[in-house]
């Protein structure tokens, strides 16, 4: 029962728009890395997904929608993944996992575009392949692939950075149009017919 009251208390409106301002705030202002993390652990608790896979037990529904749109706005999320604290970015990391899914492709082209403007998206680039720990590393990279996917902005300024053959790491290469069945290697393996028996050689009568 006290902990039904705790999750009806955090799960009023009132209570999440506070502590979303909160985390806009500090985004704006900086500091209190403890505290910040201390508030989006609690709301990853509440939207994401459990160590093991299963559904978060907090949150369903129009109450997880309800996280969700506190959460989603552009220059807060995009602050949050270049935090100085590895804490803060990778529970920012998180969220942002489930923001996306939720999202409309408005709001994901509003974050790659907010990504390459504010340097984002070159931070976690470096991190990605120098950062000493191997948890900070993975967020960088899959940050990194979603800002890269179907952005050609951001696809070419990392072409401007790496060679042509380290390219293909991050960027993958269009898909190849399809072979036509007549073409492909099992119908140019099959020996040619036979010349027609029909015609005769030159003064040969029948």
């Amino acid at each position: 029962e006290g902990g039904s009251g705790m999750r009806v208390s955090v799960l009023d409106q009132a209570t999440c728009g506070v502590l979303a301002e909160f985390v806009r705030a500090r985004c704006e202002t900086g500091g209190a890395s403890l505290l910040l993390g201390a508030v989006l652990e609690l709301f990853c608790v509440l939207v994401c997904p459990g160590p093991s896979g299963a559904p978060a037990s907090w949150v369903d529904g129009e109450e997880k929608e309800q996280v969700l749109r506190l959460l989603a706005d552009n220059r807060m999320m995009t602050s949050l993944l270049g935090h100085s604290s590895r804490a803060v970015a990778g529970l920012a990391s998180r969220l942002m996992s489930v923001i996306v899914d939720g999202s409309n492709i408005a709001f994901v082209r509003a974050m790659q575009e907010a990504a390459l403007r504010e340097g984002a998206l070159l931070r976690h680039f470096h991190s990605a392949l120098f950062a000493q720990g191997k948890s900070q590393r993975d967020i960088s990279r899959s940050m990194c692939a979603l800002w890269l996917d179907d952005s050609p902005d951001a696809q070419s300024l990392v072409s401007r950075i790496l060679p042509p053959g380290c390219t293909s790491l991050f960027i993958p290469p269009p898909p190849e149009p399809p072979v036509p069945h007549a073409l492909s290697g099992s119908a140019s393996r099959t020996p040619p017919a036979p010349p027609s028996q029909e015609k005769e050689g030159p003064g040969v009568r029948a």
